[in-house]
């Protein structure tokens, strides 16, 4: 009869540490330096926090394709430790799981496109704890306690090599130790990996947690490196996701506190190597937590984070962690809202294998990772397994969809135990989702007469609820048994989605090929289901505020990809082609005059170090893409070439897009990128063995021959010809604005001011600066205000100024203020009118919209087009007060507050990129008549801009609006000449 006590963590051996004291851990709280809010603890019953900290080491490492890759360390001869979390439910012999699906499927899963080796135990230690992730080029895969980097058909790029040689040089205990119970996740919305493992030299604590950000796309080349102290105890079995606003992770606390620790980390500071990278903390009193990890498109803006662990025998219990980096002490953590699934029974016994009397871990107390998020643009969904008695004490994996994860509360779509009627065990599950509703969860298999496998089973979306129906596969199967008394095995696996096409399933765990205690092996293998189409990813939907129904995007021809900027260097240990375009004397590429590949200059015999960047369109439309490479060395050596999806150094015209001819000091074209296309932009040095130390990249969307741009993507913007929407990623200013210096009319058009001294200065909008006079006309007026200073990045300097934020974007709600304001409209309004549906009485903008409309200056979106925008009793349409506004917008709603009706004739144009037929050509015209000083414009003659007869300026109307802008045309439309004097 089988061992119903399910073994978990066995004897804790020693792998460095002998990890015996664990249960005498200390008792002191494990908080993270820093400070500490009840405020983010709001709608939770148990947790606490927020705990705000910064990262205590930080660095940027050489290209790790430099760092000899090294093979000893840490985990020799022993087990890896890991402790229960007591949550298993033992139904008793009668039960029945009403869920089980005990039929094979007709087995039409597709077979393997990749199949090969992973890593295998070069340290001694084991469960392997195997965990990797696929991007556009690579498989990176980590494991205890080492890692190693694959191209996508299995070929070694680097390693295998212990993790902490990813921070040789880096000092502390990230360079000291090497702990295992790794992790490593792709961000494609970045298009970098990331790897994660903690660190400590007590088994009592204090945690470190360390983070490496690959900087580039490419893994092989250097990585931001960082040390976050995570608590003063244990901080067992951490779990790391992705998500738009941070790095969520979480783990188990023993000693100390207890229960869960969960974490969001600075994800923006990290993707740029940024040392001041915070870290916000919340406790909560349950063990097993995992944080949602996100599969292809982004989730509506503002989104939090969902947490989930299983609890009892028939619940998961979900929270919401929402990080606030404007504020972080207003974070929270709420939850838990109770899930109620089938009852299971996770008192399954230990898993058997051929020819010996060892069995294997199950692990059934807890969810396995991941904790997969899809956001399907018409619902939200969370996918999640676990480990179950199937019936018979078989281990089968029991499986949930959970839709709607924001909703109240959030529903079960599907649900189902997998757990075939053969004999055999299979458990250690992952489970994922393709972007057409597909899925796919990977296992281990294993019996008294199965040696332990690999084997995956699928679903199609059109599939009946709860059904892996598409049968089984083996990755690969095992030819022979774990021995030994310790029976670990896992602890986890992992099963993603290809970036590229969002429908490829990329798998990897561990099996056993011969006979041993400690002979693991892994396997890295994909797989696709036919009928999946590859699809670009498209902007994210729109929150409306208090976690109302999300708004789709329609795509359309002004939404940006958005922008990035790389930093770099060409050394002699960069890639290498040999010769290079014939690309001297001809003019750069640019989106209005293509031209084809010049070809090879058969001539040039030399080498050419290089560096490429992967960088997608993720929008539904083509978009005009500005390349600029500002160079850090004087013999303007380098020069940038673009490529369809993948360059071949020995092929030059394969593929080719775009290039920016004879480098230059600013070397900078243009080119055309369809929807969901990847173009590979690729620096390089003109001339073999020339070199250049540093150089910029900036690869720039909607903005062709603009300045560069800002490292965050802008908010997509909310226009009246539907383009996509976007919620603000800040808070709304927070500080107090002074009382009004200036008095002004009413009259709207034009508000005379009767000056008066100011004394208020923001940080970070000096006198010198550009807006400089417009930003304190407004704020002295109390029109706008500011953030106050002492967050990470913002300094008080003696006075403690406010920051401004100018280069900030503004939403279609705070715009209504500013001009509602600016034009002195200040009628009360009847608390009865409701003009658009998601502004409705009390909301933050409603005073300020419901003038406006009242004056049909800003205008909404028809209900009902949208089927997130369902039309209520009275048919109202849609405001989005939290989208994006553009620089066409303004010019619309300034001209309309300030009643600016003149003709305009019909040959007047000021900028070439607004011509007579253009949407806001007579909004732009008409506020240039009566304010010529309202607004300029940008220099012709860029890349994607060219001069025409008259050499007009443009304008860029489909760009984002700044505060720094708006300020700008704003104060010169209704205050011309305001300048509050200074004390």
């Amino acid at each position: 009869m089988r061992n119903r006590v399910t073994r978990i963590g066995g004897a804790l051996l020693a792998f460095g540490l002998l990890m015996a004291g664990l249960a005498t851990m200390t008792a002191s709280a494990a908080y993270p330096s820093g400070s500490r809010s009840a405020a983010g603890v709001a709608g939770s019953s148990d947790a606490s926090g927020p705990f705000v900290s910064t990262a205590v080491r930080s660095d940027t490492s050489p290209p790790l394709r430099s760092i000899t890759p090294v093979l000893s360390g840490e985990g020799v001869e022993g087990e890896f430790p890991i402790h229960p979390i007591n949550d298993v439910s033992e139904q008793g012999p009668g039960f029945v799981d009403s869920v089980v699906q005990k039929v094979l499927g007709p087995l039409a899963i597709p077979t393997p496109i990749a199949n090969f080796e992973g890593m295998f135990n070069h340290w001694g230690g084991y469960p392997p704890d195997t965990s990797g992730d696929v991007g556009p080029n690579h498989f990176v895969q980590i494991v205890n306690v080492g890692f190693q980097i694959f191209s996508k058909t299995g070929t070694s790029l680097y390693g295998p090599a212990t993790n902490n040689v990813l921070f040789a040089g880096f000092g502390g205990l990230c360079e000291t130790t090497n702990r295992g119970d790794p992790v490593g996740v792709y961000d494609s919305m970045a298009d970098r990996f990331v790897l994660s493992w903690f660190a400590f030299t007590s088994s009592s604590g204090p945690t470190s947690q360390c983070f490496a950000v690959s900087a580039t796309p490419d893994p092989t080349g250097p990585w931001y490196r960082y040390e976050f102290a995570v608590g003063s105890s244990f901080e067992d079995y951490p779990k790391v996701g992705v998500w738009p606003d941070a790095y969520y992770m979480t783990a188990n606390t023993f000693g100390g506190p207890g229960g869960g620790g969960n974490w969001a980390m600075e994800r923006e500071r990290m993707l740029r190597g940024d040392p001041t990278a915070r870290m916000v903390t919340f406790r909560v009193s349950g063990f097993g937590l995992l944080p949602s990890d996100l599969d292809g498109n982004p989730p509506p803006p503002g989104s939090p984070n969902y947490y989930m662990r299983r609890s009892g025998n028939n619940l998961l219990q979900q929270y919401k962690f929402h990080v606030d980096w404007t504020n972080p002490a207003l974070s929270t953590f709420t939850g838990p809202v109770n899930i109620t699934v089938a009852t299971y029974d996770t008192g399954v016994g230990d898993v058997p294998q051929p020819g010996t009397s060892a069995t294997l871990d199950t692990l059934s107390d807890r969810l396995m990772y991941r904790l997969a998020y899809r956001n399907m643009g018409t619902h939200e969904a969370l996918l999640v397994n676990h480990t179950v008695d199937s019936g018979g004490d078989i281990a089968g994996v029991r499986w949930y969809e959970i839709r709607d994860p924001n909703g109240n509360p959030p529903t079960v779509f599907q649900q189902g135990t997998y757990a075939p009627a053969d004999g055999t065990d299979r458990w250690m599950g992952s489970i994922a989702m393709d972007h057409q509703g597909n899925i796919a969860v990977g296992f281990s298999a294993s019996s008294t007469t199965v040696y332990p496998s690999i084997r995956y089973a699928g679903r199609l979306a059109t599939d009946p609820p709860g059904e892996l129906s598409q049968g089984e596969e083996t990755l690969i199967a095992g030819t022979g048994s774990q021995t030994g008394s310790v029976g670990r095995w896992g602890d986890y696996s992992q099963m993603n989605v290809d970036p590229v096409d969002d429908c490829t399933f990329w798998y990897t765990t561990e099996y056993i090929q011969v006979t041993g205690e400690r002979t693991w092996r892994t396997r890295i293998g994909s797989f696709k289901f036919p009928g999946c189409s590859p699809a670009p990813l498209t902007p994210a939907p729109t929150s409306t505020p208090g976690g109302a129904t999300a708004t789709p995007v329609p795509p359309t021809p002004t939404a940006c990809a958005g922008n990035v900027t790389y930093t770099g260097s060409i050394t002699s240990t960069d890639q290498v082609q040999t010769s290079r375009l014939v690309s001297v004397g001809l003019p750069p590429s640019t989106c209005a005059t293509p031209r084809s590949c010049p070809g090879n200059d058969t001539g040039d015999t030399s080498q050419h170090n290089y560096d490429t960047y992967n960088y997608q369109n993720t929008t539904g439309t083509s978009q005009c893409v500005t390349v600029s490479v500002v160079q850090g060395c004087s013999n303007n050596a380098l020069t940038s070439i673009a490529y369809l999806g993948s360059y071949d150094p020995a092929n030059k015209c394969t593929n080719y897009i775009a290039d920016g001819a004879r480098g230059g000091p600013n070397n900078r074209y243009s080119f055309t990128l369809g929807a969901g296309q990847t173009a590979v932009v690729m620096v390089y040095e003109q001339n073999g063995g020339i070199g250049c130390e540093t150089y910029t990249l900036s690869i720039n969307p909607c903005d062709a021959g603009g300045p560069t741009a800002t490292p965050t993507s802008p908010p997509p913007t909310a226009t009246s010809t539907a383009t996509a929407t976007a919620t603000a990623t800040s808070a709304p200013p927070t500080s107090t604005a002074p009382p009004a210096t200036s008095t002004a009319t009413n009259t709207p058009g034009v508000a005379t001011a009767t000056p008066t001294a100011c004394t208020l200065e923001f940080a970070d909008v000096p006198p010198t600066n550009t807006f400089y006079p417009f930003v304190r006309c407004l704020a002295c007026q109390g029109i706008i205000s500011g953030y106050p200073c002492g967050g990470a990045g913002e300094p008080c300097n003696t006075n403690d100024d406010p920051y401004f934020r100018p280069n900030a974007y503004v939403t279609r709600g705070q715009l209504a203020k500013i001009v509602s304001e600016s034009a002195g409209f200040d009628e009360e309004v009847p608390p009865s009118t409701w003009t658009f549906t998601d502004v409705p009485y009390g909301s933050t903008f409603w005073v300020w919209v419901e003038r406006l409309a009242d004056r049909e200056v800003m205008a909404g979106y028809a209900c009902g087009i949208d089927p997130n925008e369902p039309c209520d009793d009275q048919d109202r349409p849609y405001f989005r007060p939290n989208s994006g506004a553009t620089r066409g917008q303004l010019t619309k709603i300034v001209s309309n507050a300030a009643a600016f009706s003149d003709a305009v004739p019909e040959a007047q144009q000021t900028f070439t990129d607004v011509p007579p037929t253009h949407t806001f050509w007579l909004f732009v015209e008409r506020l240039l008549m009566n304010r010529p000083d309202v607004m300029s414009g940008y220099t012709c003659g860029g890349a994607g801009e060219p001069c025409d007869t008259e050499n007009r300026p443009y304008f860029r109307p489909n760009n984002p609006l700044t505060r720094g802008q708006t300020s700008k045309i704003v104060a010169n439309t209704f205050f011309p000449g305001c300048n509050p004097p200074r004390p």
